[in-house]
């Protein structure tokens, strides 16, 4: 009796000793699918389908829920197609997702594309006025050989000029010829390689003018130009000696002076606006030759009046144009000598009566046209730094 009772004691506790070292095993192994965890004591509805268990004989299988087949995970749906009104979570049986807002490249990288691609108003302007962005401009300079005369901030222009000038005209006091000789200055600040601040004036020496209709009696005459305006230059290539255009918009102001006591001479001034364009090309490594052409659109011309009280009309009409031709010889980048031979006409229409006869048909003419011609010969040299 006590032997089978040993026996059977012995039975049990090696029984409970494989079911205890089974379910530590479950535990342990993480591949497979059934993980229990401690404390929850919840098993049921699990899936027992991993190879290491075995049903013994005699027991039978536990119910096994079949598994959903796994898809994979979906991306948020798109504002555009979540419903207006969705389900309750009660009815539908499941809490509905969050809706995030997507993340697309269009808010704050797009506007950085937008600024690399796509140019603003400033920038367009830039490129028009200044030839580029600032920095793009300033490394531009830094890359030019030292020779190159893009490279120059500061350029004065000094020259004697020889002007002969010539007043055609229905009436005396507007009809004359004049000539002598004169200085020029002019100075370009070159803000960068395209655009620069131009400044430049010009007055005779030496000048006398016809008083009278008999030519017993000459007076002294002073001409007088003054301008300011911009440069815009463009070159054809990055060559040292590359072609280039530069374009002017300027002021411009002409004064004809004569002596205030004057009883058949009086004075008067021409100004406005002036266009120019200069084709600058090489034709061998130190000479160049310029072209040009200058456009006054629509000036304004007053008559100043002096001891003798005159007018030629009551309104006027004033446009004017010019032509130029000049070649450049380069030592180096600080020095450069020209010649220049320009030719100008103005071309006033009056309208009315003159206020005054005709001192040589005696006739007071009505409509007085004048032809007034300009013509330039110069020789200087350029300075720059």
């Amino acid at each position: 009796m006590n032997a089978l009772r040993k026996t059977w004691t012995l039975f049990v506790f090696l029984l409970f000793n494989i079911l205890i070292t089974d379910m530590a095993v479950a535990q342990l192994d993480a591949a497979s699918s059934l993980l229990l965890k401690r404390g929850t004591g919840q098993s049921e509805g699990y899936n027992l389908d991993s190879g290491r268990y075995t049903v013994r004989e005699g027991q039978t299988a536990p119910a096994v829920r079949p598994q959903e087949p796994l898809t994979p995970p979906s991306e948020p749906p798109s504002p555009a197609i979540v419903p207006q009104n969705p389900q309750d979570p009660q009815e539908s049986g499941h809490l509905p997702l969050p809706v995030d807002e997507p993340k697309t490249l269009n808010s704050v990288p797009q506007k950085a594309v937008e600024s690399k691609d796509s140019k603003t108003f400033k920038d367009r302007m830039e490129d028009i006025v200044l030839g580029g962005d600032t920095e793009q401009l300033e490394q531009y300079r830094r890359h030019l050989p030292e020779s190159d005369r893009r490279k120059n901030i500061l350029e004065i222009s000094l020259a004697p000029v020889y002007i002969y000038n010539d007043s055609s005209s229905n009436y005396w006091f507007r009809n004359y010829s004049t000539s002598g000789p004169a200085l020029s200055v002019e100075t370009d600040i070159w803000l960068t390689a395209f655009f620069a601040i131009d400044i430049s004036y010009m007055t005779s020496l030496s000048t006398g003018l016809r008083a009278n209709p008999e030519g017993t009696k000459y007076v002294p005459v002073n001409h007088e130009w003054f301008g300011g305006g911009f440069k815009f230059r463009r070159f054809l290539s990055h060559s040292e000696k590359a072609p280039s255009l530069t374009f002017g918009v300027n002021y411009e102001e002409y004064q004809f002076k004569v002596p205030y006591g004057e009883t058949q001479r009086y004075r008067f001034k021409t100004s406005g606006l002036k266009l120019s364009l200069l084709f600058d090309m090489y034709k061998k490594e130190q000479k160049s030759w310029q072209l040009g052409m200058a456009l006054y659109p629509r000036h304004q011309h007053t008559e100043v009046q002096t001891a003798a009280s005159i007018k030629s009309g009551s309104d006027v009409s004033t446009n004017a144009i010019a032509f130029s031709l000049g070649q450049t010889f380069t030592f180096n980048r600080s020095l450069h000598v020209f010649w220049k031979l320009s030719h100008k006409v103005e071309k006033n229409i009056f309208e009315g009566t003159a206020s005054e006869a005709d001192p040589v048909s005696g006739v007071t003419p009505e409509g007085v046209a004048i032809t007034n011609g300009f013509t330039f010969f110069g020789v200087g040299f350029t300075w720059g730094q």
